[in-house]
């Protein structure tokens, strides 16, 4: 896929969880969409069933690494 549809995926799952909040987890999937455009733009994949792996592994990394720290920034006890 071309590199800017990867970025308008990943914005648009970014605006998508402003509207739909479920606690995050667009917003990871939206970071990975960014960054695999970003790899994309640059030339480091090589074909598109890379991108996918790609996509979902860094989103199952941002998720697994940041929620929790970006939940208890939001969320505050007793909320």
């Amino acid at each position: 896929m071309a590199w800017w549809i990867w970025i308008v995926l990943g914005l648009a799952l970014l605006s998508f969880e402003l509207f739909v909040p479920l606690d995050f987890y667009f917003v990871f999937m939206g970071l990975a969409g960014i960054t695999t455009g970003a790899l994309v733009a640059v030339g480091v994949l090589p074909a598109v069933w890379v991108e996918w792996v790609v996509f979902g592994i860094l989103s199952i990394i941002y998720l697994f690494f940041f929620r929790k720290k970006l939940l208890r920034h939001f969320v505050k006890e007793g909320d």
